[in-house]
């Protein structure tokens, strides 16, 4: 995965309104540039930082791989001195609703620019240059936890994952699993949606949601413990990788919100999943079940990803 920085100087409310990023092949004089150059560089599933008006003003997604077009109509005047062909990348933006200024974080994060083709000057404001700028996965985590301070973007996030996962669906190769000619992708999508074996699989293992005791599998998710979309093909499938969860529940399991400990004891330490679990009559002083060996291997990796989240405010 690539992070990227857009300074969008006059364009951010056309772009932001109609989800893309566009810029010239090459300045007016025919030489390149290397700010639009990065635009043939971008991948589905990338991050980007929209930069307008001396604040990050939205985080995006790339939707779809570079493609060439002419100048947006709806820029009007603006950019007359541009050629009328560019690149454009679809972008699936989320505005901020408190925007954040670099300057006034710029102690945090002024190290962490690169030192060559910066999209921001030593004194933290736009370099005037830069359209595209790649930046690094440290300065991103960082921009990330000052947002999370201020915003809820848990929808962006999700939103990442769901196109990860599609990108990863796309990558896995058409291989036979068993003797019934089953083909490997179909069942490891399968278990991504709730279907097919892994479910079979979960359920021989949890006959019922831990926590609010419903036993009825039609009303109930089979959750991976390690999540689908970081776990490798024979994770995704193992039954040992997942529990029984109340939707409501497996809501908060899936966001690193709430996790349990080896002998059962369901942890949470965030303020509006305290009050959530609070309203729905869940107490944290319950004894929720064992594990199996193989959960706990499982439940391992979980509880760091939530530690992870209730330090920083955000998971990866």
């Amino acid at each position: 995965m690539h992070y990227w920085w857009v300074n969008h100087k006059q364009t951010f409310k056309q772009e932001n309104q109609n989800g893309y990023i566009w810029s010239p092949m090459k300045k007016r004089n025919g030489s390149k540039n290397i700010f639009y150059t990065n635009m043939t560089r971008v991948e589905i599933g990338d991050i980007i930082y929209s930069y307008a008006d001396t604040s990050i003003k939205a985080i995006g997604i790339i939707k779809e791989l570079v493609s060439e077009r002419k100048k947006p109509v709806e820029f009007n005047k603006i950019g007359n001195a541009w050629n009328d062909q560019g690149y454009y990348v679809p972008i699936l933006w989320f505005n901020l609703e408190y925007p954040i200024s670099p300057q006034k974080n710029w102690q945090l994060i002024n190290t962490l620019f690169p030192k060559k083709y910066s999209p921001l000057n030593q004194q933290g404001t736009g370099n005037q240059g830069c359209y595209l700028a790649e930046i690094s996965n440290e300065l991103s985590n960082v921009l990330l936890e000052i947002i999370c301070k201020k915003n809820n973007i848990d929808h962006f996030l999700d939103a990442k994952n769901d196109i990860l996962e599609h990108i990863i669906i796309n990558d896995i190769p058409n291989t036979i699993f068993d003797e019934n000619k089953i083909t490997e992708k179909n069942q490891i999508v399968n278990s991504r949606v709730g279907q097919g074996i892994f479910r079979e699989r979960v359920i021989n293992i949890e006959r019922r949601c831990r926590v609010t005791g419903v036993d009825n599998p039609d009303y109930l998710v089979a959750s991976h413990i390690k999540p689908w979309r970081e776990s490798t093909n024979q994770e995704r499938l193992d039954g040992h990788n997942g529990m029984l969860l109340s939707p409501h529940i497996d809501k908060l399991f899936d966001r690193y919100l709430i996790s349990f400990s080896d002998d059962g004891e369901l942890l949470c330490e965030h303020e509006l999943a305290l009050n959530a679990l609070q309203r729905w009559g869940i107490s944290l002083h319950k004894n929720y079940g064992s594990f199996t060996d193989k959960q706990k291997i499982y439940l391992k990796y979980h509880r760091r990803k939530f530690t992870e989240r209730n330090q920083k405010g955000f998971y990866k």
